[in-house]
Formats: C-alpha cells, structure tokens, sequence
C-alpha cells in the first residue's frame, strides 16, 4: 500500500505539480509506511513543493506539517505555527471544548469466553483465501483488539460475523454454541451486537429518519411494535430516551438522518446496537471519519461496556487505536492472525507484523 502513495506522488510530480493535496494519506499505511512517506514529503518540501495535508490524525499534523489550519463544522476556528499547535490544544480547537483522557482500565479476572473462532476459513468471490484457519476467542469483560491495514481480510471477517457470509471452513461460536447458520436476527436476539466498518452503506439507512433508524434492529419487538405493527408512539418514545442518552445532536426524533453529522450518525448506531446492554459488541473501524469529540465518545462507550462484562472484538486499521483500548492484541495479515506478545506490543512492533515481519 505505501508503494501505491508513492507511485501516485510520482504521477503528480510526472505532470510537473507545484502543489500537492493529500487527503487523509496514512489512513492505510503501517507506521514504517508513514515514516517512509513523511521522508518523500519533507525532501518534497526542502525542493520548493507546496502540500496541504488533510489529516484527523494529530500527532501526525505536528510531526510534519509547519502551519495548521483547524476546521469545525466547515469554518476555520485557527490558523497557527505548529510550534504553537500541541496535540490537545488542537483537540480542544476541533472539539470546541476539552477533551478528557480515557479512564484507566481496571483489571477483571478471566471469565467465560463469549466470542470463539476456530480455524475460521474464508474464500473470496475470486477464490483466493481471504482467511485462513483463523483462531481467536474474546471473553466476558475483555476487549480484543485486531489490527492490520486493510486489505488483509478485515472485510471478510466483518461479513462473517455479521451473519452475510458463510465460512468455507472452521468453526464459529458464542457463548459455547455453534453461530455459523445464525442470521442478522438471531445474533441479536442472543445478545450480539454488530457496529459496522461503513455507518452510511451497511450500518445505516440514509433515506429514514433517526427513529427509523434507531427501531431497525428490534422493530417486532415491545414497545416498537404492538400486535405485529409498529407502533408510532412507541418508536418515538424509544428515540427520544435514545437521543438523550448519547447525546445526539439532532432535531428530533423524526428528523431525517441525513442532517446529522458524521458522529451524530455513529452516536445512532451505538445507541440502536447497544440498547438491552449485549453480552457481544463486534466493532469494525467504529471511529472512521469521526472528529477528536466523536472518537473519544465512541471509545469511553466501548469502555464502559468492557467494564460492565461485554465481550469486545474491535477490529480497526488506527494502530493508535487498538493500542490504546486492547487487553489483548492480533494482526491480520494476508487472511492470517497472529497474536501479538505482551511485551512487544510498541507502536514499532506491531507496525512490523502489519507488514508480515516479525515483531
């Protein structure tokens, strides 16, 4: 993947481009990956090269860049050098308010184990393996982390444990019972709870309100339907305790989801798949897009249902993420996990098995 950044920074340089735009372009690279394309970017630079590099990734803003420039809510909020742009005061400029740390994770004895793959194998629509023999649990009260660029069978990983792809091989089960053939309905009715890589394509349906959007996963339920109908009153009253309980930033119950921001609409999700408190929360990339604000909401919720018992699979290409959230910690690698030692898991460690290195 770094030898595709680069190739397309020759193209631009081959048209003879002055100044070069990069919108989020470290989203798919392993932290050596980074370095090397910060080195091509800053010797661009020292030739007379202009860049404007777009990034929601701080520490990286500070590390190349010499002004930046913050944007909230489509205004520029600052302009400043980047010897004046610490890491929090930019979190705090795109949040419009402080942004506290995560809580430290208390330890939890061992408990049950919840979430079981064993030797998962998948083909892809052109037969290759996407996963081999792929082997992993997650227990109650522990988040497991998964990290790889993408590209390695992260896809084909969501689409299975969401219930829309059948395994070629292995074995899939929760909580000591086989979940291959279950469905979308059934997973949830057991207590599985599924926070999508693509809120807009898969997680949500842009062309209905909030409510509708909030009654999907339980609509033949009490109190969202009565009789076998659903019931308005029900749904709206369901939104409205919803919306207050996540904070979400919206009109109202019946405003169509199309006028929620990027968070807003990832605040949706997590109040429709964690209502009833689940005893499994799968989250794949659950912060792509989002804002400093949105990001750490996102990760104190997924925190606290850790420290509640749930049983947590994070799947997520943010290295800094997994790190940061993970009791245990994975690679996926071409189809393949490993996981990674208790003392190797720096950023630089983990940043070569991303590369299918040793750590």
């Amino acid at each position: 993947m770094g030898e595709q950044q680069r190739l397309e920074i020759l193209s631009a340089l081959h048209r003879s481009a002055r100044i070069l735009i990069l919108d989020e372009p470290t989203a798919v690279l392993a932290p050596q990956e980074v370095e090397e394309l910060f080195a091509v970017l800053s010797r661009l630079r020292e030739a007379g090269r202009s860049i404007i590099f777009i990034s929601h990734k701080l520490s990286e803003i500070t590390s190349l860049c010499d002004r930046v420039t913050v944007l909230r809510k489509g205004r520029r909020v600052a302009t400043l050098p980047v010897s004046e742009a610490e890491v929090g005061r930019l979190a705090e400029l795109l949040a419009g308010r402080g942004v506290p740390e995560l809580p430290a994770r208390a330890a939890r004895a061992p408990a049950e184990i919840v979430l079981e793959l064993r030797e998962l194998t998948v083909r892809s629509e052109l037969e290759r393996v996407a996963l081999e023999r792929v082997s992993l649990s997650v227990r109650a009260g522990e988040l497991v982390g998964v990290a790889g660029i993408a590209g390695n069978g992260q896809a084909e990983l969501e689409e299975v444990l969401a219930g829309v792809r059948r395994a070629d091989g292995g074995e899939l089960r929760f909580a000591g019972r086989s979940a291959a053939g279950w469905s979308a309905r059934e997973r949830h009715r057991a207590g599985w709870a599924q926070i999508s890589s693509d809120r807009r394509e898969t997680g949500l349906v842009g062309g209905m309100s909030v409510e509708e959007n909030l009654a999907v996963r339980a609509h033949r339920a009490p109190p969202l339907s009565r009789r076998g109908f659903l019931s308005p009153g029900g749904m709206r009253g369901v939104a409205r305790a919803a919306l207050e309980e996540y904070a979400v930033a919206c009109p109202g119950p019946d405003a169509p989801l199309a006028a929620l921001s990027g968070g807003n609409q990832q605040k949706v999700v997590l109040a429709r798949e964690l209502r009833g408190r689940p005893r499994l929360i799968v989250a794949c990339s659950p912060t792509r897009g989002l804002d400093v604000a949105a990001t750490r909401f996102v990760h104190e919720t997924l925190l606290t249902h850790r420290a509640e018992g749930a049983a947590i699979l994070l799947v997520s290409t943010e290295l800094d993420e997994v790190l940061a959230l993970s009791d245990r910690l994975a690679v996926l690698f071409r189809g393949r996990l490993r996981e990674v030692p208790e003392g190797k898991r720096s950023r630089e460690s983990v940043g070569r098995m991303m590369l299918g290195a040793e750590p």
